[in-house]
């Protein structure tokens, strides 16, 4: 995120299975989120589950419930990380999702959703640019974007469909994080 390298995943078994789905048209979305979000949660190094559900995160929760504009929320979130000592890639991704948050209805789903669907984004941008052109699933750059943008939007669906944490129970984020998480490893394909 907002870096000039593209820094890709690992070179591992798990993210090889997820790279599939940028070859190939014949892997399902929900196939693929699935793969995305094992590979991302099956490593012992950067495995963002655990940036996701820690402290600071569950604290921009708790501000963009209680702030009434999104230039407070981010003020309030901006200084919050900084002084928590925990800048890391979860809470650039929670800085996000508080901006996000304002854009429609109840900021506390808003920011649940965007939360996944940011982390999701960053996940996959890491190495679908290596996977554009003739042959694979994106032949160019607007259709990658246009598979991006449906990875993010489906993995904002499934989170909607995890019931939220309180907004003030820090001690209830790490259990929420989980689910959602579990959720995005095993979801059933979406019955259009």
């Amino acid at each position: 995120m907002g870096t000039s390298t593209n820094q890709g995943s690992p070179r591992t078994p798990n993210w090889r299975a997820a790279q599939l789905a940028y070859e190939s048209r014949d892997i399902p979305l929900d196939r693929a989120l699935q793969e995305i979000w094992r590979a991302a949660t099956n490593q012992e190094e950067g495995n963002i589950a655990f940036g996701l559900s820690s402290p600071i995160v569950a604290r921009c929760l708790e501000i963009v419930s209680s702030e009434g504009s999104r230039d407070a929320a981010l003020a309030k979130a901006s200084s919050a990380i900084a002084l928590s000592g925990e800048a890391s890639l979860a809470s650039t991704i929670a800085e996000r999702a508080v901006a996000l948050s304002f854009a429609r209805g109840d900021r506390v789903t808003s920011f649940l959703a965007s939360l996944f669907a940011e982390a999701t984004n960053y996940l996959v941008s890491r190495d679908l640019p290596g996977f554009v052109g003739a042959g694979g699933r994106a032949e160019n750059v607007s259709q990658a974007l246009a598979f991006k943008s449906s990875l993010r939007q489906r993995a904002a669906e499934v989170v909607a469909g995890v019931r939220g944490p309180e907004p003030h129970g820090s001690r209830q984020w790490k259990t929420y994080v989980d689910r959602v998480i579990a959720q995005l490893r095993s979801i059933a394909p979406n019955q259009e």
